[in-house]
């Protein structure tokens, strides 16, 4: 939520954000999880420039509020949910930003989602055999994990990383992407999809 909010404001698509808003307002009032968002806050946040920062403070409170209500209710299914629909979000919007403006900021984020991907099918399998909406969207994931499966990831040590004067240690790996121009192109076609189906 916060990364759409962030990106209609960011990209100056303020007139969306009222739309925005009252289908997050349906869709938690279904979910009976509306307790957990002040949607005049939200939508004074979300349309300043000022306050991008405040918002995704506010959406992160409320999302952790939200899931830790999930799983004591015996509704972990629903968090999965949310998690995974937060990442298929993040993932499109970064992919249709690499597509208008591609660079190797944006390929090395993409790439690194390989990992995320590989991390988040496990859990929801676990909910497949006793909600058959999981299948679907896990053979719609698992189509992304083909396509992500190309993209090579591997980690670099360096030498001698100097302590800060603080005390914090620098992180001496680094990781280095290596996904084609023809193989993004198909991530973001896959993304695209996969994002359309859920939404439409």
């Amino acid at each position: 939520m916060s990364a759409d909010l962030g990106y209609l404001n960011v990209y100056s698509k303020t007139s969306l954000i009222l739309d925005y808003l009252v289908a997050i307002r349906k869709l938690t009032e279904t979910l009976t999880l509306g307790q957990f968002f002040d949607f005049q806050a939200l939508k004074r946040l979300a349309t300043s420039d000022d306050n991008i920062d405040s918002l995704l403070i506010m959406s992160v409170q409320s999302y952790q509020n939200m899931d830790e209500h999930l799983r004591n209710n015996q509704r972990s299914n629903l968090s999965a949910l949310m998690v995974t629909g937060v990442w298929v979000e993040s993932m499109y919007l970064v992919t249709q930003v690499a597509k208008e403006q591609s660079n190797e900021d944006f390929k090395n984020t993409i790439g690194e989602q390989k990992g995320i991907l590989n991390n988040l099918l496990p859990i929801l399998r676990l909910f497949k055999e006793n909600d058959k909406n999981f299948a679907d969207l896990i053979s719609n994931l698992e189509e992304l994990k083909d396509v992500l499966d190309v993209v090579k990831i591997t980690v670099q040590v360096k030498d001698n990383v100097p302590s800060r004067e603080d005390g914090v240690i620098e992180q001496n790996e680094e990781s280095i992407v290596t996904v084609s121009t023809e193989e993004l192109s198909e991530i973001i076609t896959v993304t695209e999809k996969i994002r359309n189906k859920i939404i439409n």
